[in-house]
């Protein structure tokens, strides 16, 4: 089967590695073309229109955190009628990216060196699924190199380790399995039904 261009826009790196996780699970049948945003929610929020426009010549996936700024996913969709059609891919993590990596329980366990018992079976309920995974991390049994790359050192102002983007993307890339994680989040398990409802469109 030919493989169809298509491009994503997400709100960070992190996103970005997410998405094209699961346009390899779909199989050959995308080859990303661009990758726009990583500009944060807003951005993303304020081009969809233009999103919209340009998906008429080539298919767009977007993906947004639902944050904790929104009730629900609907009515974050309600703001923005008549933008999503056939060949724009709007799809929210709820409530962060973070929980699809939540999601799969074992190996996040397993990476950051915690019990598994401790990893949410709801991800998608969590209302902070980022700062649940450093507060795991923190409690690290593993390697001091979990908590030295993905916990704040004492006194720092930010709310992650001076290298969780590069912890988080190995996971992605190298543990994360999206069939395990789909079985404990309603919102990834929605993106991957959008991603192969697509992959069957002509």
């Amino acid at each position: 089967m030919k493989s169809r261009l298509i491009n994503i826009a997400v709100e960070g790196y992190t996103d970005e590695v997410v998405v094209r996780k699961l346009m390899t699970e779909a199989g050959e049948v995308f080859r990303i073309n661009a990758c726009y945003g990583k500009q944060g929610k807003d951005y993303l929020l304020q081009n969809l229109p233009r999103f919209h426009h340009a998906a008429q010549a080539m298919p767009y996936f977007v993906l947004l955190d639902l944050d904790d700024k929104d009730e629900c996913a609907p009515i974050l969709m309600k703001k923005f009628p008549n933008v999503e059609s056939g060949k724009l891919i709007i799809r929210i993590a709820v409530r962060e990216m973070e929980a699809w990596l939540l999601a799969d329980r074992e190996n996040m366990a397993q990476f950051l060196g915690v019990p598994v018992n401790k990893i949410p079976f709801r991800p998608d309920d969590v209302l902070n699924p980022k700062q649940l995974i450093v507060n795991l991390a923190r409690k690290s049994k593993k390697t001091r190199t979990i908590i030295q790359d993905m916990v704040p050192s004492a006194g720092s102002t930010s709310k992650v380790g001076k290298n969780y983007t590069g912890k988080i993307i190995e996971f992605i890339a190298n543990h994360w399995d999206v069939k395990n994680a789909a079985q404990h989040s309603t919102s990834l398990q929605k993106a991957i039904s959008a991603i192969s409802k697509f992959t069957r469109q002509k």
